[in-house]
């Protein structure tokens, strides 16, 4: 045993918060974003500071596909600012973050 427990839940969280990181900023922002969508959440996506054009990028194609308006939101700004100001958020039911791993322990700790 590797010490590490891994489980799915296949049922909606409602609002997932999606912080992605500045080296692929397209694939580590659509890919977790589609995938929270299709399981019937709602999205918060904030991107890194360097990415964030791209993030606006896929929010237009979001819209241009049909996905409601409301069920994606994208906040720019720096992680210290925003990015705190999303996890600690009450509305936000989970969270997927690629990034350090301090950041990574703090989001999960709370």
């Amino acid at each position: 045993s590797t010490g590490v427990d891994s489980y799915s839940i296949r049922q909606p969280l409602g609002v997932v918060g999606i912080i992605s990181p500045f080296n692929f900023p397209m694939a580590l922002a659509a890919g977790p974003t589609i995938a929270a969508l299709a399981t019937g959440n709602t999205v918060i996506l904030k991107p890194s500071v360097t990415g964030s054009i791209s993030a606006l990028q896929l929010y237009k194609v979001l819209m241009a596909a049909g996905i409601p308006a409301g069920a994606v939101h994208v906040l720019t700004g720096r992680g210290s600012v925003v990015g705190d100001a999303l996890v600690k958020h009450p509305g936000v039911n989970g969270f997927t973050f690629t990034g350090s791993y301090d950041v990574g322990m703090s989001i999960y700790h709370g």
